[in-house]
């Protein structure tokens, strides 16, 4: 059995965030990732403007900016009818794929000593903060007093620790897929169809990721066939069609299914939850990523205190679980609240022509759903 102080389950951006963080320090760190690096993942690409500083928290900004994502510096929303909202994002957001950002970040991770296995799948938890604990996976077992748990939406392991929202009926899916055709904007895009909303992000090298959330209505209706869908949903939004318009595909298409947003807890069973594992935000917030690097950086000054005997478990457990609370509650609620507008055209309409009305609104909304910042907005049709 190898002993660490801490294990971090999951290699993406909260896991190797946290990762390095302790790494760094001094801490012995073993990173637990089920697949191998680079590699293509579910996501949206788009890194909202806090992330520079995270980035920077990090030790990494010079190696992000190396890698030349592409600039966004607004957001366009449209509705079925035509109805559209262009948004000023509030700083300087970026594009860039997890294929590289979370190679670059398991790299750093080994640079700064952290012991990362790729290709090793946790398969179970033992143990508490109080005792200890070993993590088992094929490679074999390891020791840690502190597991942080980073290993994404849904997973064999909330399965094993019988996490609640696993055992409840999810109904959403998510289609990813890279593309080359539509001329480089510095503007994110979201176009929303009867059941669902497409992102539209460009990312490093020209590429644009084209990300959706769907309801299984929706996927119903396109006889569940990936291109009968798309074909579908640029039926339904004429925007959409016309910027999809004879784009070339780069990649295979990324679909995953049973995506719930139910709450979860950023606690269980003497596990700190880092990213998706605490949380879903809805996508059309954009802030999933941002999110994830903030949860490390929450945790990881929490966890050195409880190493160095400064913090009991039960201060560790409950300075983490309220940092979180007012870290990502409001923004949660907020991306819950609006992902129903999304989910229906006439009523995202009528939403777009109130934001068209209401000054501030917007950009009160678009503030509401990160940590800081505000924007301007102007709307057409």
């Amino acid at each position: 059995m190898s002993d660490f102080d801490v294990v971090v389950i999951g290699g993406g951006l909260a896991g190797s965030a946290a990762a390095i963080a302790l790494g760094r320090a001094g801490w012995r760190v073993a990173l637990l990732e089920q697949h191998h690096h680079p590699r293509h993942k579910m996501c949206g690409e788009f890194l909202s403007p806090e992330t520079i500083t995270l980035f920077q928290w990090l030790g990494v900004w010079e190696q992000v900016q190396a890698l030349q994502p592409a600039l966004l510096s607004s957001a366009r929303i449209t509705a079925p009818n035509g109805q559209r909202l262009d948004i000023d994002l509030p700083g300087q957001a970026m594009g860039l794929s997890r294929y590289r950002l979370d190679h670059l970040l398991l790299e750093q991770a080994r640079a700064v000593g952290v012991a990362v296995f790729e290709g090793c799948t946790a398969r179970e938890v033992h143990g508490s903060l109080e005792q200890c604990f070993q993590v088992t996976s094929q490679e074999g077992a390891f020791a840690a007093r502190v597991v942080l748990g980073a290993w994404g939406k849904r997973s064999t392991m909330d399965r094993t620790l019988k996490r609640p929202f696993f055992a409840q009926r999810a109904t959403f899916l998510a289609l990813k897929v890279h593309l080359r055709g539509p001329e480089p904007e510095e503007r994110v895009e979201l176009h929303a169809f009867r059941g669902g909303y497409c992102g539209l992000s460009h990312i490093e090298g020209g590429t644009v990721n084209a990300c959706l959330l769907t309801n299984e209505a929706a996927w119903e209706r396109s006889g569940r066939e990936v291109e009968h869908f798309w074909e579908m949903i640029q039926g339904e939004n004429r925007a959409l069609a016309a910027q999809l318009a004879g784009a070339e595909r780069l990649s295979e298409h990324i679909v995953i299914s049973n995506i719930s947003f139910a709450p979860r807890q950023a606690v269980e069973q003497d596990i700190l939850m880092l990213g998706d594992s605490a949380a879903l935000i809805s996508p059309l917030a954009g802030n999933g990523q941002a999110m994830a690097l903030q949860a490390a950086q929450l945790a990881a000054p929490l966890v050195e205190e409880f190493l160095r005997g400064s913090l009991t478990v039960a201060s560790l457990q409950a300075q983490y679980a309220g940092l979180w609370q007012r870290q990502f509650r409001e923004r949660l609620l907020l991306g819950r609240l609006l992902q129903p507008f999304f989910l229906h055209p006439g009523s995202l309409a009528v939403a777009l022509h109130v934001a068209a009305v209401v000054p501030g609104l917007a950009s009160w909304l678009v503030q509401g759903t990160r940590e800081r910042g505000n924007g301007k907005s102007k709307v057409t049709k």
